[in-house]
């Protein structure tokens, strides 16, 4: 029996742009001038202990670091540039503009950089965990895995490390490590709204609810301002079939990020359950354009046409999701759609 949520309407595709340095920074980069003044004292690869990890010898960095942390990435990629051209052997610059590369969807040139970073530092936890969240999203999570590994090892109170090595725990259906995971790195960083977003989204995948509304709530209380929260907190609320508050939280997810097909498919869901047949059919049919290949919305909009009365519009799109979970050998799909099509007074050897 498949899991409640799964494939590409229940997990995000990307990360949002806009969060994914604020997420990282909180790891490593707080203490710029500090570091920098320390590093210059001790001068470039002698530094020991925390400064030696974050060296740089260029102010150009710390410049870079405020602009990335306003959100201008362009600029600080200039700055960057610049400084990797004077100090190329600058191990916290590299990071730095794999960073920004990693925040403009550049992954394989941020991968260069960190892999360039480590082969200077090799004990650079923060280059390792960075790395491994380039290559998850790049789908590379054996590689991932091992990266947040290394990571952990070389700094156990790395929360950054912890999530990301939990969002690939999730990608892989390992779902009680992410919680293990998750629920590290909120112990190490209370502070972080992307960490109860993550523990949110490992409550979703084992089913507890209660739970992952909480968490999601608590990201949302915390000024995560992305659409995570709002997905996965409107996919706990489907859980607990609180169609009003899944509808309202889908709605707040697609305000913020309208690409998403999944969060038109759950919010379908919820306004089917609440009788509003004619938006509901608008959200499904979004979806199915967007994945045409999944029969649960082939499925959904059938049941939704039954409703609207159209039964010779539904049959032909409970035979079509027969025919996609068949393809899919997706056998719980194949019994519901086969049940609904008798409900019908259809025969599914139609579809054959």
């Amino acid at each position: 029996m498949r899991a409640f949520c799964y494939g590409r309407k229940c997990s995000k595709l990307a990360e949002n742009r806009d969060m994914g340095w604020q997420r990282r920074r909180a790891a490593v980069h707080g203490l710029s001038g500090v570091l920098l003044t320390a590093t210059l004292a001790f001068g470039l690869g002698a530094s020991p202990g925390l400064a030696q990890e974050h060296q740089t010898t260029s102010v150009d960095v710390v410049k870079a670091e405020a602009l990335m942390d306003a959100g201008k990435y362009q600029e600080a990629l200039v700055l960057l540039n610049h400084a990797i051209g004077e100090y190329p052997q600058d191990a916290r610059a590299l990071v730095d503009r794999g960073d920004v590369e990693d925040d403009l969807n550049e992954l394989a040139a941020a991968i260069n950089d960190y892999t360039a970073a480590i082969a200077i530092n090799p004990e650079y936890a923060y280059a390792y965990a960075s790395r491994c969240e380039a290559r998850h999203e790049l789908d590379a999570n054996d590689a991932a895995l091992e990266d947040c590994n290394k990571a952990i090892s070389l700094d156990t109170h790395d929360a950054y490390a912890y999530r990301e090595r939990a969002l690939v725990y999730l990608a892989e259906d390992q779902d009680q490590q992410a919680l293990t995971d998750a629920q590290e790195a909120v112990e190490l960083d209370a502070g972080n709204s992307f960490g109860y977003t993550v523990r949110c989204r490992a409550y979703v995948d084992l089913q507890q609810s209660a739970s992952a509304i909480s968490d999601c709530s608590m990201a949302l209380n915390l000024g995560n301002q992305g659409d995570w929260p709002y997905f996965y907190r409107g996919l706990a609320e489907i859980q607990q079939q609180s169609w009003t508050a899944a509808e309202a939280d889908f709605s707040e997810a697609l305000k913020r990020y309208a690409d998403d097909p999944g969060a038109y498919y759950w919010r379908a869901l919820a306004r089917f359950n609440l009788g509003s047949q004619g938006d509901a059919l608008g959200d499904v049919t979004t979806y199915i354009n967007a994945q045409p290949d999944d029969g649960d919305g082939y499925l959904l909009r059938a049941r939704i046409q039954h409703a609207l009365g159209h039964d010779t519009d539904a049959v032909a799109s409970a035979q079509t999701a027969l025919r996609h979970y068949q393809v899919n050998n997706d056998t719980d799909g194949m019994t519901n759609a086969t049940a609904f099509l008798k409900q019908l007074g259809a025969s599914p050897s139609q579809n054959r």
